[in-house]
């Protein structure tokens, strides 16, 4: 099964977490206070995408020259290849994974609620799971080690060859 998105961000956000999985160094104390930045705008504004939020995210990467550079690798292989199958996208289950992660051991304890996404297997379902997956991950204190610890970032790297 495939799912259709419904704009480019979310190619965007995927080859933004795929860039800080592959992120060879611990990103700077401005580095991380840009992607809280981020996090907390696309918390405020969810429906404010393409006028504000998927601005300001490539802002905040292109301010970080390895990470843009491995971002852009990803982004276009991203837009170059087609529908993205459901089974390398993150699932509701991954979602409550990480938000439990979070609020047990990990960092700080996420600054929203997660809205209640009750079927991962439509279009919109696996959109706000990545969605809010990604205000998760930028929000913590070491973005470039959560997503170390997300199997299906690995499946889709090995899917975009």
């Amino acid at each position: 099964m495939t799912v259709t998105f419904h704009h480019t961000f979310n190619h965007t956000l995927l080859a933004y977490l795929l860039s800080l999985r592959d992120y060879s160094q611990s990103l700077t104390s401005k580095d991380k206070q840009n992607l809280d930045k981020f996090a907390k705008e696309f918390r405020l504004y969810p429906d404010d995408i393409e006028s504000h939020i998927e601005p300001l995210l490539m802002e905040k990467i292109a301010e970080n020259t390895q990470l843009n550079q491995l971002f852009q690798t990803y982004k276009n292989k991203l837009d170059n290849s087609g529908e993205i199958p459901s089974d390398f996208l993150p699932k509701l289950g991954n979602l409550l994974e990480l938000e439990t992660s979070f609020k047990n051991n990990f960092v700080r304890i996420s600054k929203g609620d997660i809205p209640d996404i009750e079927d991962d297997t439509t279009p919109k379902g696996q959109e706000l799971i990545l969605h809010n997956s990604v205000i998760l991950i930028s929000e913590s204190e070491e973005p470039e080690k959560v997503t170390d610890n997300l199997t299906w970032i690995d499946e889709l790297k090995k899917w975009l060859g």
